[in-house]
Order: structure tokens, then sequence, then C-alpha cells
């Protein structure tokens, strides 16, 4: 008799159930042979009810949610049918809208058989409207009243589903069109996810219900205005809506009203609509939340201990030992590295021991050893308790309990503090500040793999996941034809060669100090902090290796083996193809490399061998100077009328996919030759990787093209490879590494299609000829026009495939559409700030303001500063968007009001607005073109000065001639606004002797403003919130409160007078006893500076500080402003 899988885990629940009975009885009684006879009989009856198949079987591994806007609940007739409907489909939790009920309908004429009591919140006021929720026996839930608003329909229940807390809601808004009501309905709703955020347990979010908010996932501009605010609402709080199917549907609409809402939407694996009961108008939606988790596994990892290592006599110990009579043997570069890199190490192990550490993925960022074992010892007495119960044992585990509850709130405190102190330290490194931010932000395990799905099974193994990895980024390295004999060509130079290199003893010691002791080792162990410590006791034998690997033209097999880290880049991340591999090399590997570097590109600078627009990996170019020129171009044919047709090229895996043989011909060609060639030929060749994963190794596996990634010379020698793709074409090729776009000019569509298909026939025979695979299902072409009337262009090809014609394409970070506009550029840059902005919230109250301004500064305002010297054009409409994310992060940095003025915001915190930024920027850039800092082909874009035009000794002979501009568009880009921006300067800004010095200037004029950091002193967060809300003005006070329409009445609950900032620290009498110990303090730090000033003076100096007395005088003064503040207890029920 066949047993199913879910049979036989409810037996095996049942068996485990009498095997803790027994053990109880054996704790109890001592009798082991009994206890081996209850474990048989146990045995017993489990197989007997599985073999029956009659047990209740485990829930699956889904939790199923849904919600009908149902127009009444109060007929007989709907709710049974819904009741059914409910059933039908195993809703686990069902929410429903518009229940239209009221205290005259009881709960039980609304019992669902196998469904808990309905929770519901009625509407009282007026008809209709009315939320409620029809969960499972299953689950047990509590109600969240604290969450509830009386101004808004929300309802909020609270459950616990496996190890996941989840808080799930309805919501219930009115198709009204009061503006006023909908801002209202924004606020309650943010009031809520704050009060969330603020709670001790860290919550999935689900809120279902019916918004009246056309919604559309897919098609964001197509939203209604209330879709359009909802969809920016959940975009800044990291929230996703899922449903995509229309929810509501008419004769002459199609509308999706019935909303999913989470904030964690990769835990969804379904959902959609079902056809709605009978008459309602509504469908119902679902969503299908997968419970299945994987907890990644602790494991141990050898590391150095740098504590007390004595460099002097571990690098007098190096300089001393004989390398050279140790490592006689010169023909064999392989021998020679094993000899003296086992003497190496075993010198290194004597001054720098090894430790095992344990790594614990899934521990929080303040778990430390004392608060695990504590954990430990109360979950060992509660299992104690559940065998033997007693009143000893739960008091035991009571008080442990108790205990460690009150150390994790000390381990986080603790935590906070740490962090605080180590972000605000100026000497903490680039990697530990980093690693600090993504611990309190929560992103400290974004690298854990999840399971991967492999054939359909999901794998959990890292052993297992780490082999398919390799395999599939082996499999991507394959060239059919790798063994092929490369084609002859032609030598670029015949002046110039390049065959020995000889490395310096000075140049290998410095570059052995200046290694980045952040970056990662290799497979040996051997990081860049090793390689810095003896880099004075080594580098003579170092220098003297690398010139033998040289002069042999080998490289050592051990430099050719690299551990691979899986990087995820975008979409389902349980997919292997959504990962990209990142090589980890031997450290000492790059120090022989930046030395070959040195002396490759100087030889490159000196042939001129590079191709002019070729902007990747080279020093002083950069993405903004390639888009620059581009969109300058675009813009200048636009000026005279014209269309413009860019085409986007996409190379298939083009680094992992260089063919060896053909990048060896090049380099020979190139004027490279052995025993160089011959080092590179042994450089390349049976390179070897493996792929590591929490600590577990898959096979090494043997690469047979692609440059190494994660090398010093990879990307030099793809720029080579690559180089000559631009050979004989007709239009402008523009190159960043990989990324090539062809740059045509329209006098004529069909003329300008046939270059452009000859240059594409061209390209492809390149590929062709040199292995490269072209993708012609992501190339893009974009045809760039102002016309009205839009000629017709004929199609492009790319090996025999139309390349596919588009409105905008995403080009070096930058959208650009076919009409010039940034619009969609800035609402894809709000959108993606607007999630960071998230991570703010998040910590808010946790960290200092300086911190979050230093996250802010780092996290967000850079992805809003990407390329805008580019689109500084763009509406004042679409800039906005951007000042609205500043604005919120000013507040969620000094903790102030909504409404509070920008203008005082940012003078609180010497930000500069978003568009003098811009400025500053606009004009940097151009410092560097005028002054060559900048690529060849921007500066011979600048026009000629006024001296250069005219003999006549005019005042406006050191500024630049303008363009001719016909439309305000190109009047206001890049080059045009440059120009008008740098004439308007002093000639002594201008002739600043460096970027700097010019920087230094102009912010100078453009930014007045200097930060006062005794703001950022903070007794506790939230008392610096509230010193600052007096400060800026907009405060709880009933005075200000009653200017914005939120209370009554601006007096005092004490009666005397309006309660206003003056009031509340000089004379409300509530206050006396407070104010007594602050005015005594006051006294005390200030002496006749406080007693002899007036009542103006001392607001002040309890807001501002005093500027006649030093930082830390004034940092104690607000430290008794803010104990005052919070022993007042006024502001302690004020929202943020």
């Amino acid at each position: 008799m066949e047993v199913s899988l879910e049979a036989y885990r409810a037996a095996i629940g049942l068996f485990n159930y009498f095997r803790i009975r027994c053990f109880k009885f054996v704790y109890s009684m001592n009798r082991a042979d009994t206890a081996l006879i209850f474990l048989s009989i146990a045995l017993c009856i489990v197989l007997r009810i599985a073999l029956s198949n009659d047990v209740e079987l485990n829930p699956g591994p889904f939790f199923q949610f849904g919600h009908l806007n149902a127009r009444s609940l109060n007929r007989d007739d709907k709710f049974d049918e819904i009741s059914e409907l409910v059933k039908e489909n195993g809703f686990d939790v069902f929410a429903v809208t518009e229940t239209w009920l009221n205290v005259r309908v009881p709960n039980d004429c609304l019992q669902i058989p196998g469904y808990n009591p309905i929770i519901r919140l009625d509407r009282h006021q007026r008809m209709g409207g009315g939320v409620a929720f029809f969960t499972a026996n299953s689950v047990v839930v509590k109600r969240r009243l604290d969450l509830e608003l009386a101004a808004v329909e929300f309802l909020w229940i609270e459950f616990r589903i496996k190890h996941f807390d989840i808080l799930c809601g309805v919501c219930y808004r009115p198709p009204d069109n009061d503006s006023v009501s909908l801002d209202n309905f924004f606020e309650y709703f943010q009031l809520v996810l704050d009060k969330i955020r603020q709670l001790p347990k860290q919550y999935f979010i689900v809120m279902l219900g019916d918004f009246n908010a056309h919604y559309d996932v897919a098609n964001p501009s197509g939203n209604s205005e209330v879709g359009g605010k909802l969809y920016s609402f959940l975009e800044s709080n990291n929230l996703a809506q899922l449903i995509t199917e229309p929810t509501r549907v008419t004769s002459n609409s199609s509308t999706i009203l019935d909303l999913v809402i989470t904030n964690c939407p990769e835990r969804f694996s379904a959902s959609g609509t079902l056809s709605p009961p009978s008459n309602c108008d509504h469908s119902v939606i679902f969503a299908s939340m997968n419970l299945i988790t994987h907890r990644s596994r602790s494991y141990k990892r050898q590391v150095w201990n740098f504590n007390n290592v004595n460099s002097a006599d571990l690098n007098c110990e190096l300089s001393q030992m004989d390398w050279f009579s140790l490592c006689e043997n010169t023909n064999d570069i392989d021998e020679t590295y094993s000899c003296w890199y086992s003497h190496f190490r075993s010198i290194i192990e004597k001054y720098i021991p090894l430790k095992m550490v344990t790594i614990r993925p899934n521990d929080k960022p303040w778990m430390d050893s004392e608060v695990r074992h504590a954990i430990r010892r109360r979950d060992r007495l509660l299992r104690i308790h559940n065998i033997r119960p007693s009143p000893v044992t739960w008091e035991s585990y009571r008080a442990q309990r108790n205990f460690v509850t009150s150390l994790i709130r000390f381990a986080k405190k603790s935590f906070y503090e740490r962090a605080n102190t180590d972000l605000s330290n100026p000497d903490t490194n680039c990697k530990k500040w980093w690693s600090i931010v993504n611990k309190v932000c929560g992103r400290e395990n974004s690298s854990t793999i999840p399971p991967i799905i492999e054939n359909e099974v999901p794998i959990f193994d890292s052993k297992e996941k780490a082999c398919i990895f390799n395999d599939y980024f082996v499999l991507q390295t394959e060239l059919p034809l790798a063994n092929a004999i490369p084609p002859i060509i032609q030598p670029y130079q015949t002046q110039q060669f390049l065959s020995n290199i000889i490395a310096t003893e000075e140049q290998v010691l410095e570059l052995m100090k200046g290694v980045d002791i952040s970056k990662a080792c290799g497979y040996d162990g051997i990081g860049n902090k090793i390689i810095k410590l003896c880099s004075e006791g080594f580098h003579v034998y170092f220098t003297y290796f690398i010139n033998l690997s040289l002069s042999l033209g080998q490289y050592p097999s051990a430099w050719k083996l690299a551990n691979v880290i899986p990087l995820f880049k975008n979409d389902n991340p349980q997919h292997k193809v959504n990962y990209r591999p990142v090589s980890l090399l031997a450290s000492f590997s790059k120090i022989c490399e930046r030395v070959v570097f040195f002396h490759l590109y100087n030889f490159l600078m000196e042939t001129g061998f590079l191709y002019k627009f070729q902007s990747g990996f080279r020093p002083g170019d950069s993405t903004i100077n390639q888009l620059i020129f581009l969109v300058h171009k675009i813009y200048e044919a636009l000026e005279d009328g014209k269309e413009v047709r860019v085409v986007f090229l996409d190379i298939s895996k083009a680094f992992d996919k260089v063919w060896h043989a053909g990048l060896l011909r090049k380099l020979e060609a190139l004027g490279v030759q052995s025993p160089l060639l011959q080092w590179f030929e042994s450089y390349l060749c049976n390179r070897k990787q493996r792929v590591v994963i929490e600590g577990q190794c898959s096979d090494w596996r043997t690469i047979t093209s692609g440059v190494p990634q994660g090398s010093v010379l990879g990307p030099l020698l793809f720029l080579i490879y690559i180089n000559d793709i631009t050979d004989d074409l007709a239009s402008l090729p523009l190159i960043y590494a990989d990324d090539t776009t062809l740059l045509e000019i329209v006098d004529d569509p069909v003329v300008s299609a046939g270059r452009l298909n000859s240059d594409l026939h061209k390209i492809s025979v390149w590929a062709d000829k040199w292995l490269v695979t072209m993708n012609p299902v992501k190339s893009r072409n974009v045809i760039f026009s102002l016309k009205r009337n839009k000629q017709v262009h004929p199609p492009l090809f790319l090996s025999s495939n139309i390349v596919k014609d588009v409105e905008s394409h995403t080009h070096l970070g930058l959208t650009l559409q076919s009409s010039m506009s940034w619009r969609k550029h800035i609402v894809q840059v709000f959108e993606k700030a607007s999630k960071r902005l998230n991570m703010l919230k998040f910590v808010r109250f946790k960290v200092d303001r300086s911190i979050l301004t230093s996250l802010y500064k780092s996290l967000i305002r850079p992805l809003m500063e990407y390329g805008d010297v580019i689109w500084n054009n763009c509406y004042d409409c679409d800039s906005a968007l951007l000042d609205g994310v500043q604005y919120e992060a000013a507040r969620l940095v000094t903790g102030a009001i909504k409404g509070t003025s920008s203008a005082r915001l940012y003078k609180e915190l010497a930000w500069e607005s978003l568009s003098n930024r811009r400025k500053l920027h606009l004009l940097c850039q151009f410092y560097k073109i005028v002054k060559n800092l900048a690529p060849y082909y921007l500066s011979e874009m600048l026009p000629k000065l006024s001296s250069e035009r005219t003999n006549y000794r005019l005042r406006s002979r050191e500024n630049f001639t303008q363009f001719s501009c016909r439309t305000s568009r190109f009047q206001k880009s890049f080059f045009p606004s440059a120009i008008t921006g740098w004439n308007s300067l002093d000639i002594d800004v201008r002739n600043s002797v460096s970027l700097p010095t010019f920087k230094a200037k102009l912010r100078s004029t453009l930014f007045p403003h200097s930060y006062n950091k005794l703001f950022d002193f903070s007794l506790s967060r939230r008392a610096s919130i509230d010193h600052t809300r007096l400060r800026l003005g907009f405060s709880c006070l009933r005075e200000y409160l009653f200017k914005i329409n939120r209370c009554a009445s601006p007096f005092c609950e004490c009666g005397l007078d309006s309660e206003s900032v003056k009031h509340f620290f000089l004379f409300c009498p509530r206050y006396a006893a407070q104010r007594n110990v602050l005015f005594t303090s006051a006294a005390t730090i200030l002496g006749e500076t406080w007693s002899s000033s007036s009542d103006a003076r001392k607001i002040n100096f309890l807001l501002y500080g005093v500027k006649s007395v030093n930082y830390d005088v004034n940092c104690v003064l607000f430290r008794e402003v803010q104990r005052f503040i919070m022993s007042t207890n006024r502001f302690s029920m004020a929202t943020v």
C-alpha cells in the first residue's frame, strides 16, 4: 500500500508526540524498559494511522489571503455565497470591505464554519462602509486596536504563522474627490506605518482593501490622480502592490481598485483575481504567501589574528632570510613560487597566528555570546518545565525569560551606541563604515543566497548551490571555436615594441605599501593587510620574483586560481541566471599585474592605439563625459531641425567570452613581443575557479576563455580586444567598455538607414571573425526628434534580426527619451531614492542626527545627482520630485513635523538645495574641460574665447562665446548653460590653480550657511527632536497648532497666555519646578552672561547656544535644556 508524503509527515509528527510523552515518563519513573515498550506501541499506532490515511494533514507551505468588496453582508443569500467562496478557496485570512453592518447585526449571524468569529469595524456616523476579517480556526489572531484610527476605516490584526510575525490590515477609502480628505488619508496611513516601525518586533505587513484608486503596477503613468499619489506613497515607504489584473470591470472602464500591499513581495508566489459573487461589482482578489524559508547555517572560518603583531621582528626575519639560496631553480616559475611561498607562510604564521571563528549569518547584529548563552539557558529551562511542570521549574524559567528580555534590550542599546560612535569616528575605514551602515539598516545578510531553483527543485545545501553556480559560470565562458586559428592581421605600427618589463624595488615597495587592506583575499588566505605589514622585509625578493616571471614568460599557476562569489544582480534571487561572478584572486598576483599594467598602458598611450571615444577603464574619463558628448551632439542636431538615430548595441557575456588566441594575436599586432607575449599567454591559459558559498566550495573548473574578472589587467586587455570594432564605420561609434553606441545625424532617413545597416553588417562580420556574440534581442534603436510629423525611417538589421525601435533607452545609467525629455529618468530616480529613504525611516530613532545625515549623503543624494549636469535643463515640476525627497530626508534627520519650512530645515542642517548643487557640479565639470582635466574630445567642443575672435581689448575677452540657441531646451543644456555660468564668474575664481580651490571658492558664493555642530548634540534622540522642533518654530505647542487649524485655541492649558516657545521655557506655571532646575544650571554654566540677559536672549541661548563660550560649555547647556524638555513630558505623545 502506498503512503503519501503528507500522511508520512503527519505520522512522524504523531510519533514524535508519543516519543516526548515517553520521555516524560522516563524522566518521572526512571523506567527505561517501560519507555521502550511505549515507544514500540506508539510506532505501531503511527504506522497504522499512516497506512489508513486517516489523519489530518499538516497545512501546506502557502498561506492564503483574500479580499472582497461585498457591498453588504446583511443579506443571507449573499453571505452564504461568500461563505462558500471562502471555504472553497481555503482562505486563511479573508478581508471584507463595505460590510454595511451596524450594531443591530450580531456576530452570531455572520459565522463561517471552520473560521473564528468575525472581527469587524463598523461605520457608525453614516450608512455604508465598514470592514471585517474572517480568519481560519488554525490562525490565532489578536486585534490591534492601537493601530486603528477613528478618522479612517483601518482594521488591523496580528498573528504568527510558523516563525513569521504578520500584521494584516484591511482598508476602505470611499470614492470621493475631496483633496483635503485624500491628504488626510495618506497622513493617517503614514502615522500607522510609523507606529508599526516603532514596535519592538519586525513584522511582515499585508494590507488588503478597496482603495478606490486605480493602481497599475505595470503602468504607473496610467494611474489615476489618487493612484499616482498612492504609488508615490508606497514607493517612499518601500511597500509593493501585488494585484495586476482589473478588479472592477464595467462597460466602459477596467480599473484596479482592490489592492494587496505588502513590505515582503518576495514572499508571495501568486496573486490575482477570482470571479465575483452575485450582486458584487468587484472581483475577489487573492495572494498566496510562501512560508518555506531557509536559514543559513553557521560555519567555521579561518582568519588571521592581528592582535599584538610585532611587525618590526616580522620584517627583520623576512629580510634576513636567504631567499635566493632557498629557491635556486630559476627555470620553473611554479617550483620557485612553491618554494618561497611555503617559507614565507611559515614565517607569517609564526608572527600572525591563525584562529577559527564562527560565522552566524542569521544572527542579529546586536547578538553576542552572553545573549546567546542566556537564550539557550532560557530554552533549556522551558524544556525542563514542559517535561516536569512545577512552580519551581516555572519560576526558574520565568526569571531567566525576564533576564533574557532585559539583556536583549541592553544589547540593542549598546549596539546602536557603538554604531553611533564608530560612524562618527573619522578614522573608521570605508569598509567598516559600510558594514556598520548595512547592519544598522538591516541589510547585513543581503549577500546570503536563498534556495536556488534547479530543474524546478529548490536546492538548500551550500555545497550543491556552489556546484550549480560554478557549472553555470563556466558554461558562460565556453567558446565553440576556441581552438581555431585566429585571423592574420596587419601590425598596428612597426616603430615601437614592448617585450621586456623590469620592475624596480622602489616601485614594488610603493605598490605593496599602497594596497587597500579592506579588499578580500584570494584562495591562499594571504590578504593585503599581510602584504602591507611585510612590505619592508619582503619587497626585495618579491621584486626579483616578478622580474623572473616576466623574463621567463611564465605566470605562476597558483595565481591562476580564483575563488568566485555569486553576486545578485536583479529580478528573482532564486534563479542562477540573475547572478554574476566576482573573482577573488591572490593578492600577491595583483602586485605583479600592476607592474605590467603600468608599462602596457603607457605603451598604448605612446602609440595612440586606443580608440578616441573609448571611455571605459581610462583614467580621467567616465560615463558622464561620454554622456555629455552624446547628449550635446543630439541637442545640436535637434537645434538645426534634424533628427538623430542612435543604436545601442549589446554584447553577450563580453568579458567572459574573450577569445584567448584572438587576444594574443592582437597583442602581437600591437607590438607586444616575447617574452612578454609569452607571459600573457601563460597568464590567460589554464585558469581555474571554484565557487564558495557559506564556507562550502565547489570543485575546481578550468576556464577556457574570457579575461580574468577581478584582475588588474583584465579590463585593459578587454579594451585592446574590442578596440578595432570601430574600424571603417560611417556613423560615429561611442564605446564605454562593452557598451557600443552608433550615432547618426539624419539628413535623409533612407541614406542614414543605409549607412547604419552597413555599419551593423561590418560589426556582425567583425563579431563572427573574433568569436564575439552580438545580442540583437537586447540591442535598441532610438530616433530623437522634435518634429510634429516624424519621418518614416527604414528598419535596421543586426545579424539578420531587426533592431527594435523604442521611445526611450537607459544608457550608462541615464534614461534617454526620443523627445529629450528627462521626465522618465527623474521619475525612475525618484522611485529609487524614495525606497532608500525608507532606510532612514527605519533607523531614525536608533541613531544620531549626524549619522542620519551621513546616510542621506551616502545612500540617497548621490542617486539623485548622478548625471545632473546633463539633465539640469529638466522642467521644474520634474526637479520638484527630487526636492521633495530631500525635504523628506531633512525632516527625518531633524525630526521636524510636516509643514516645516524647507528654508529653515536646510539652514538648520546647512544643506544646499539640489538646484544649487547642480550649478556647482556644472561649473566644476566645465572647469575640468577648460583646464584639460577631461578627455580631449570634450575640450574640442569648447567655442572660441572672445579674444580669439577680435583684436579689440574687450572686458569680456576672457569669456567664451555663446552657442547660438534657438530653443530654451538647448540654451539650458550643458555647454550653453555652463558657458553662461562660467562667464559670470570672477576671473580670480576661473583662474583657480586646482579643482578643490575652484570648488571652495564656488561654495563660499553658492552656500553661505555654515553648519552648527552643536545642533547634533543629543541627550536622547527623542529629546533632540523636541529641541529641534522648538528651534525651528514648528512644534506641537498650541500656538503653532492653532495656526495650522489643528487645535481650537492657541492658549496654554494653564490659561495664562498663548502657548509659545517663550511661554513654555519662561513662564508656564505647570513646569515651575523643572524650570528652576534649568535656570539654576544655566546660571552656573554661563554666570553673569545668563543673569544679565533679557528674556529674548535667554530663549536664544536655550535654542541656539551661546556664541561667546566654547563648544563643550554649550553642550553642557544643551544637556540641561533637553533634560528640562524631557522632564516636562509636554511632548511625550507627539508624533514625528
